[in-house]
């Protein structure tokens, strides 16, 4: 796991501030930096290793193969050895034990092909010097960040935007398509960041850049198959998950560091600890627990199952958190994220540093099993699509939105009553809607804010298997990768999500019918029933608690309020005073605006700190 920078052209390099930009990122890797310079001075690399793997010299990077290849390289490819066997029985040498050697190997056999053989998470960069061309591949999920500006004559990428802000190759700009997505979603879209002229590499993608003409090409490699209707092969799907998931497992605890499991007490991540204590008869878990608020306290459930698996168990508990913490949050995020669990996601890490350089946890477990509760909701709605007329539904909603001009629990949902299901899924999250934005934005920006349901781009016949894609594409790889990846990587742990191995999510989709995990009473229903073998008979299985904050109680609590107030009535602050007063003031009547209070608290420090020019 590793943080890299890189920058091609067609003439000299002139940045002479690259060593200070490689260094914005040394928190990705603390281990070792260093930098390969072309002797034209053509194109310079810069790599900061947290070294995982073979722990001497030989895994430094940038690393050269045959004569030929130099690679930066960010991430894991688990099953290397697999692949180290194959390619030595193809007459391929190794001076190291790393799997960065085995890439450029793969890359020298197979090109881009070689994709399909990893099983990973990865961001990486090849160049060819034979062919002076640039080879860029992302992980299938999107684990591991790429982001990178095409300018002429120059190409320049990063495993962070901060680093391709301290070369100065741009005039920071808004990007107001992506902002109008991000006021809406929460996150960012999954190819442009918020930045003009600086863009992600979708996941599942790869990209070839040939410097002597230019010509930047992107493919895509992989993707899940909309084909949700076909029938499922008839197998023993509890015996083939068990094989497939005890494989990833073993696989990913392949380490030359301490290894730990991120333990909320909830299914996946105590799966992911059970299976894991079978190879690892003492390994340590982790916890986040919340002593002065029992509903969002998971310690007793995480000490159960820490006790049933006999693990090392360390708590961290959450009792006063300083209101500061959100400036030290928006300086590790590089996109403004509305997600308010980046706090305790960001303290865990904190806490893991002192004990483990790597930890296993239970990411993707919602999505591709079926966790999130409006699975339920979405068959919910189509019922009552198919009884209540549309001008019924259109009227219901228009009279209870009328009576409650703010927010309140279930009003998404109230939005959707008129929703056609039929081409078209709801917005989850959503934060703002449109009239909101112009609001927030003083109303001098009304033309820009536009925003339409996308999500008719990932409907298929099946309702719930398509709403699960939807936020396995959007939700999962650009709101939930990206806060653990941060927050992990700012403190040098490399966090590895046995869920989102290609095979296993693959075998979930194809070989589960939608009602095998959701149906209108029940979710996860699959991992549940595979779950019971391996936990304790008193497990409550009803349970239901998703990694949040109770930052709605934190509203109560006089120093949040002085801050919150504080941050809205500052000079700095761009945005819409009267709005978020306004919203303030219906919490402080018991209106539950809290999402949005988070939200907009977030874009004000932001935008503070990172002086964007609108």
């Amino acid at each position: 796991m590793c943080g890299f920078l890189g920058i091609t052209s067609s003439k000299i390099i002139k940045y002479k501030n690259f060593n200070s930009a490689l260094q914005k990122i040394s928190h990705r890797g603390p281990d070792n930096s260093s930098i390969w310079t072309k002797n034209d001075s053509k194109i310079i690399l810069g790599h900061n290793r947290l070294s995982i793997i073979d722990l001497s010299k030989h895994g430094n990077q940038p690393m050269s193969y045959l004569g030929r290849y130099k690679i930066i390289f960010n991430g894991e490819i688990y099953n290397f050895k697999e692949l180290r066997k194959i390619l030595k029985n193809c007459g391929y040498k190794f001076f190291s034990n790393t799997d960065t050697e085995i890439i450029l190997a793969s890359y020298d056999k197979w090109r881009e092909n070689s994709l399909q053989f990893f099983r990973g998470m990865f961001a990486f960069a090849i160049y060819d010097e034979k062919e002076n061309n640039l080879f860029i591949a992302r992980d299938r999920v999107g684990e591991k960040p790429l982001y990178y500006i095409k300018k002429s004559n120059e190409f320049l990428f990063s495993s962070e935007i901060k680093s391709l802000l301290e070369l100065g190759a741009i005039t920071p700009k808004v990007n107001f398509d992506t902002l109008d997505y991000m006021l809406t979603r929460g996150f960012t879209k999954n190819n442009n960041s918020l930045y003009e002229n600086i863009y992600k590499l979708p996941a599942g993608h790869f990209l070839n850049y040939k410097i002597s003409n230019e010509k930047l090409i992107i493919n895509k490699y992989w993707d899940l198959k909309l084909n949700f209707d076909t029938i499922p092969k008839k197998i023993n799907q509890i015996e083939e998950f068990d094989s497939i998931f005890k494989e990833v497992i073993s696989l990913q605890l392949n380490s030359d560091v301490k290894t730990g499991v991120l333990l909320s007490g909830g299914i996946d991540s105590s799966l992911v600890t059970g299976i894991a204590s079978l190879n690892d008869k003492k390994i340590k878990t982790f916890n986040v627990s919340f002593p002065n608020n029992s509903r969002y306290d998971e310690s007793i459930y995480a000490s159960q199952m820490s006790n049933f698996f006999k693990t090392d168990h360390y708590q961290i508990d959450i009792k006063n958190i300083d209101p500061t913490i959100i400036d030290e949050i928006t300086e590790i995020y590089d996109e403004p994220l509305f997600d308010s669990s980046t706090i305790p996601t960001f303290l865990i890490f904190q806490e893991i540093k002192k004990n483990c350089k790597v930890v296993l946890g239970g990411d993707g477990g919602d999505e591709i099993f079926g966790g999130y509760r409006h699975y339920n909701y979405i068959l919910y709605l189509k019922v009552l699509q198919k009884f209540i007329p549309e001008i019924f539904r259109k009227l219901i909603k228009n009279l209870i939105l009328r009576k409650n001009n703010y927010y309140f629990k279930g009003e998404n949902w109230v939005n959707n009553l008129d929703l056609n299901l039929n081409t078209n899924l709801p917005t989850i999250p959503k934060y703002f809607d449109n009239k909101e934005k112009i609001q927030i934005f003083l109303k001098n920006k009304k033309n820009i804010f536009n925003y339409k349901n996308i999500n008719k781009n990932y409907k298929n016949n099946n309702l719930v298997k398509s709403f699960m894609y939807e936020n396995f594409k959007n939700y999962l790889c650009d709101d939930l990768l990206v806060k653990t990846d941060m927050a992990s990587m700012k403190n040098s742990v490399e966090l590895r999500s046995p869920f989102l191995d290609h095979k296993l999510i693959e075998f979930i989709f194809y070989n589960l019918n939608a009602s095998e995990n959701v149906n209108f009473f029940n979710r996860k229903i699959f991992i549940k029933k595979y779950a019971s073998i391996y936990f304790p008979k008193n497990y409550n299985f009803n349970r239901k608690q998703g990694f949040s904050i109770p930052f709605k109680q934190w509203l109560k609590d006089d120093r949040w309020k002085e801050y919150i107030y504080d941050n809205i009535l500052s000079s700095k602050n761009i945005f819409n005073r009267e709005y978020a007063i306004n919203l303030m003031n219906k919490q402080n009547k018991g209106y539950d605006n809290s999402n949005k209070i988070y939200a907009l608290l977030i874009l004000i420090l932001w935008f503070n700190k990172k002086k964007l020019q609108f």
